[in-house]
């Protein structure tokens, strides 16, 4: 609108007779070739009623943002899960040279403690439950024997703890994130989706990521009774003229409630 009312008062300015561009109709007032201002603001406050009118029946038709509701807690603070952990992997002929990523973790176990489990809320939006559920820390970690875990094992206990979900309508979750995999393909670094939905009559979550060079992420399948994990599994893969695997499995034990 107001570009149509700039171009107006351009073409009136500098005296451009719009009635012989046929720009206008013989109906608008005319003063010596020129478009009376008066009837310039005229189309211009009509326009403007116009477009007050349009602009709450275009808001009115937009669709309610998509929630999640019914969310409980299954678990309890001081619950004890134990997990399994087996790593497999491969290499192509040129990079077997590259060791494996979590070789010293195979066949080892480790402890996790709930911790901390945040008040759910009435409903959530989609971003609001992964910053303010999924992602809060709610677990603490160490091997099976006391150990605690390097630096560079932490990532476990984030994906544990990221798993460990309330329980909720799983039919009515499922839609709000997608089923697999969907982002921009970019060169190396990976782009990372929220991931859920049903495999073979069990509940499923992750965050996955891809490249043209590397597939990332983890996913884990959901008890649908408890929100506990009981299989999780991340990997790590590179190809390009060749190929690299890496995966970590983790397989539920134990899960004694506090």
């Amino acid at each position: 609108m107001c570009e149509l009312l700039a171009t107006i008062s351009i073409f009136y300015m500098n005296g451009i007779n719009l009635k012989e561009m046929g720009l206008i109709s013989n109906g608008f007032q005319m003063e010596e070739g020129r478009v009376g201002i008066r009837t310039l603001f005229r189309i211009g406050a009509g326009i403007l009623v116009l477009a007050l009118v349009i602009q709450p029946m275009v808001f009115s038709t937009s669709e309610p943002p998509v929630v999640i509701t019914g969310l409980d807690w299954n678990v309890k603070t001081g619950d004890s899960l134990v997990y399994e952990i087996r790593v497999t992997g491969a290499r192509d002929d040129s990079n077997e040279q590259y060791p494996y990523l979590w070789s010293h973790l195979n066949n080892t176990r480790i402890l996790v403690d709930v911790t901390y489990l945040s008040e759910l809320l009435a409903f959530y939006t989609p971003e609001d439950f992964i910053e303010n559920v999924v992602e809060v820390q709610k677990v603490a970690c160490r091997f099976e024997n006391g150990t605690s875990l390097s630096v560079s094992d932490l990532f476990i206990k984030s994906i544990v703890s990221k798993a460990l979900m309330p329980v909720t309508s799983w039919e009515n979750f499922d839609p709000i994130f997608l089923d697999q995999w969907s982002g921009e393909t970019q060169m190396y670094e990976p782009d990372y989706t929220w991931v859920a939905g049903f495999n073979n009559g069990q509940f499923f979550f992750g965050y996955l990521g891809q490249s043209w060079h590397y597939t990332k992420g983890w996913s884990a399948m959901i008890n649908m009774t408890t929100g506990v994990p009981f299989y999780i599994e991340t990997h790590d893969n590179y190809h390009d003229y060749g190929f690299t695997t890496d995966v970590l499995e983790l397989i539920l034990v134990s899960h004694v409630t506090s």
